[in-house]
């Protein structure tokens, strides 16, 4: 019985291994693919342009959840953050307004989920100032 309870411990380390791995990004892929992001949400440590998010200290399962619910937004969805009118939203702890979710719309369809691993990972190195 011990034999049967060490096996399944060892396959479920391996699963969660596993699971961990598939959304490791590329760190370095990442920070070039984040030139295009740094217009409005600066370097990192803190340094967004005025109604934007910083995303300094955010995790990378925070980044990604975000960036695949922009992803998903289509133009006739009136939901925040996919819509809306141009009041003040808080989807995920933080205020936008409708015309910086477009942009960020727009961007996100054009990402694929490597993309979306990689920018995840590297904004996720970004320290609080």
């Amino acid at each position: 019985m011990n034999v049967r309870r060490f096996l399944d411990l060892g396959c479920g380390v391996v699963l969660a291994l596993a699971a961990g791995a598939a959304y490791a990004g590329d760190v370095a892929a990442g920070k070039t693919k984040y030139e295009r992001c740094v217009e409005c949400h600066g370097r990192g440590e803190g340094d967004a342009a005025p109604n934007v998010p910083s995303l300094a200290g955010k995790d990378s399962n925070y980044i990604r959840r975000v960036l695949n619910t922009y992803k998903r937004c289509r133009p006739d969805d009136w939901l925040p953050p996919c819509g809306g009118s141009e009041e003040r939203i808080q989807p995920f702890g933080w205020e936008h307004r409708s015309k910086d979710g477009d942009s960020m719309r727009e961007i996100a369809s054009e990402l694929s989920d490597t993309d979306i691993d990689d920018l995840a990972a590297y904004i996720a190195t970004f320290r609080k100032p």
